[in-house]
């Protein structure tokens, strides 16, 4: 394996231009790298503009740095078009969450093991409930060490801190396991509000924790895919996406068009159809500065069916 060595700007250009990248405008070229960083930009973003039948990395005829630089654009703004929507649901479940949870177990003695899904037969279960509520109070204990004012007071006050104040410490993921860990009967009052079984809502919540902390992270977006796949739902047979000869959906299951239908099913019907037109004001802007690549290979790696605009939110 070649060392990597530091490389002045200039050089980091000398060597996309070599490897066959268009560079037209060298200055410009300089400053964005100083902006973004050359890592983040190239190594995140080359490859679709990379010629595969080339046994050494070289980039195809006619790429462009300002190709790259656009796709690097676009995975910014649509993850941030993506990130809103998925506070937006974070937002709601950790209300209705709190609310129900509250309403049955008092704001004072929801932590507590009798209040979850433990059983006395199943160790794992109940280790994993203790865990909970182990995380829970760390999430606390660290609040109250970084003097969260509201943490701080309602502890430092009452002893406790009411479920409705935790929830907007607690990450998606531990709202997620938090919910996961609920009694059924209790799973289903939250699921309700969302109109769907309670363990698609799971299945959901682990999914979009995953894309969030991708967004968090300012990880490469587009072409990311989920460990946990969503269940085949609807909108795949109404878009009718392609199948395998097993009958299993090649697309919408851990990409990101998978998360754009979780947004269908979860989000309000206003908020998911303003998503959808911001995601295609973004991608036909990019089809327009990609020339090299066509639309439609970044389209595949997101996990979009070309009659993805047909999406409906499920009302």
């Amino acid at each position: 394996m070649t060392e990597k060595i530091f490389q002045t700007y200039r050089t980091q250009i000398k060597i996309l231009r070599q490897r066959g990248l268009r560079v037209r405008d060298g200055g410009r070229a300089i400053k964005i790298l100083e902006q973004e960083n050359y890592y983040n930009l190239i190594n995140g973003y080359k490859e679709p503009f990379l010629d595969p039948d080339q046994s050494e990395e070289r980039f195809k005829a006619g790429a462009d740095f300002t190709e790259v630089y656009s796709l690097f654009l676009f995975d910014r703004e649509i993850r941030a078009s993506f990130l809103k929507a998925i506070l937006r649901i974070e937002n709601h479940i950790k209300s209705v969450l709190a609310y129900e949870f509250s309403s049955k177990y008092k704001h004072d003695r929801y932590l507590r093991l009798a209040n979850f899904s433990i059983q006395p037969d199943n160790p794992k279960r109940l280790q994993r409930v203790s865990q909970l509520i182990a995380d829970i109070m760390g999430d606390i204990a660290f609040r109250v060490e970084k003097k969260h004012p509201a943490i701080e007071h309602y502890v430092h006050s009452y002893g406790y801190v009411p479920l409705w104040v935790l929830v907007n410490v607690l990450t998606m993921g531990r709202i997620s396991t938090f919910y996961a860990n609920m009694k059924v009967e209790d799973r289903q009052s939250v699921a309700k509000h969302f109109s769907v079984p309670d363990n698609e809502l799971e299945t959901y919540l682990r999914v979009l924790t995953l894309f969030r902390n991708c967004c968090a992270h300012d990880d490469r977006f587009y072409s990311f895919r989920s460990i946990i796949a969503i269940p085949d739902c609807s909108i795949h047979a109404r878009l009718n996406v392609f199948q395998n000869q097993h009958g299993q959906y090649l697309r919408g299951k851990r990409d990101v068009f998978a998360l754009l239908i979780v947004l269908a099913i979860l989000l309000p019907q206003r908020e998911f159809l303003l998503l959808v037109k911001e995601l295609s004001v973004a991608i036909e802007r990019l089809g327009k500065k990609m020339h090299s690549v066509n639309i439609n290979a970044i389209l595949r790696q997101m996990g979009f069916p070309q009659n993805w605009q047909a999406i409906k939110p499920l009302v």
